[in-house]
């Protein structure tokens, strides 16, 4: 049976927050020993943690957990270079985790994140329920972006690339204009580099109800255009984006629509 490490992460964040709020820490032993867990077993639980600080840009809370020996971090903990710690302690003790929900609270149910994103891609209607599941709008979004990478093959819809990293969970019609259920919904996402997220996101691109990439500006008046210019927009125009599997996945008509009124496309 496979380890639910967000389980054990859920339980282990009030710990790690009450210790940065104190100012103190607790040994690798120790933080073992409240879960329930061997001490190595630790460090899978903190790269949990530490990966959602690290996309949320927060101080990183897993330096709280030290070496019994050396009194410093260890695995688990991307700060161990001593000219930093002192800094990143003082981030860590006065950021306000009392503000923030625990993250990993879906996990106390025995959920995983990857089971939650299977359900999105074989229900999509589901995701208004996950949504008051997760409640967290990091964990959200690493869900949305983990279904997307499932439902297009880990490849870019626009450009085949698969380089996972740069890989990234577009909202068809932006997180603001968005119910919380249509935040997840699959329908409202395509998967595209992070050079196409950003122009998409800034309305120099869209797509057409036929799932035909448009760029802005085909008459070059926006120019001079240099070869690399051409290659992310012009030479992209009237393509077809790659559609993901199931088809019943695919940008919805209807998020298209109301994001072409929302950024202003006339089609």
């Amino acid at each position: 049976m496979k380890i639910n490490q967000e389980e054990r992460a859920a339980r282990a964040w009030p710990i790690l927050i009450k210790h940065a709020i104190q100012g103190t820490t607790l040994t690798y032993g120790e933080l073992g020993e409240l879960l329930g867990i061997h001490h190595r077993a630790c460090r899978y639980v903190l790269l949990e943690i530490q990966a959602y600080c690290l996309e949320n840009e927060f101080p990183p809370l897993t330096m709280v957990v030290v070496n019994s020996s050396t009194r410093t971090p260890g695995q688990g903990c991307v700060v161990n270079d001593p000219r930093l710690i002192a800094q990143q302690k003082s981030e860590v003790q006065v950021f306000p985790w009392t503000a923030q929900e625990n993250p990993f609270g879906y996990a106390a149910m025995g959920f995983t994140g990857e089971q939650l994103a299977n359900e999105l891609l074989q229900g999509p209607s589901s995701a208004g329920e996950i949504y008051a599941m997760v409640k967290v709008r990091g964990k959200i979004q690493r869900l949305f972006r983990t279904a997307l990478l499932k439902a297009y093959g880990y490849q870019c819809a626009i450009t085949d690339t698969t380089f996972t990293p740069v890989l990234e969970a577009c909202h068809i019609l932006p997180w603001s204009q968005s119910t919380e259920a249509e935040r997840l919904d699959v329908r409202n996402g395509i998967l595209m580099n992070c050079n196409h997220h950003r122009l998409f996101d800034r309305g120099l691109i869209t797509f057409g109800l036929d799932l035909k990439l448009i760029y802005f500006d085909m008459k070059q008046e926006d120019g001079p255009y240099t070869e690399s210019d051409h290659y992310l927009s012009t030479r992209l125009h009237g393509r077809s984006v790659n559609l993901p599997s199931p088809l019943h996945l695919a940008p919805g008509s209807e998020y298209l629509k109301r994001s072409h009124k929302w950024y202003g496309w006339e089609l």
